[in-house]
């Protein structure tokens, strides 16, 4: 597997898709994004500057850097977080995830199921490993991770200082030939 074979969009279902950034120009992003001002999101996202700015970084990133690669997600047509791997290793295929999204659609639109499709999608791809780091005070990540260990993530343990002085991340991994399908 190699970069250009991640796909440029995945159809999670008949509602929800994910589209690579790199189909949209710096400003019609900007636009899909303007909206997409939740501080709890930025935060966890790791959002230091401007929309604006974050957004021509997530642009380079994704065309630049090997080991990242982004997609918005849409709910009917209405972009609602941003999901993105990196750290790739492309070599050992394994990645973290990470998504954002608005609290409007935080809890529900990406569902277990929904989530399940995603992860099998990306497994499917060739990635033999995929990491999760979560902050101890991000309990809607908390949730979605206690769900994902139903299909086989596991809790790693904590990762001290990994955001910076006194913030920790709790690691979570999920391994292919662990992933649980049939639950």
């Amino acid at each position: 597997m190699i970069k250009s074979d991640l796909p440029f969009q995945i159809e999670i279902d008949e509602r929800v898709k994910l589209i690579s950034v790199s189909k949209f120009d710096t400003q019609e992003l900007l636009k899909k994004l303007d909206y997409f001002k939740d501080r709890q999101v930025e935060l966890y996202l790791g959002w230091e500057d401007s929309l604006e700015d974050e957004v021509i970084n997530i642009k380079e990133r994704n065309e630049t850097d090997s080991k990242s690669k982004f997609w918005i997600i849409e709910r009917d047509g209405l972009v609602i977080g941003l999901f993105y791997l990196y750290d790739m290793h492309l070599k050992y295929k394994r990645a973290k995830i990470s998504l954002g999204i608005i609290k409007e659609y935080r809890g529900y639109v990406l569902s277990i199921k929904r989530v399940r499709k995603l992860l099998e999608t990306l497994l499917d791809l060739g990635f033999v490993r995929l990491g999760l780091e979560i902050e101890p005070d991000n309990d809607a990540s908390i949730k979605i991770a206690k769900h994902l260990s139903l299909i086989g993530f596991q809790y790693e343990g904590t990762i001290r200082n990994n955001y910076g002085e006194g913030i920790h991340s709790m690691t979570y991994s999920l391994i292919s030939s662990e992933y649980v399908k049939d639950r």
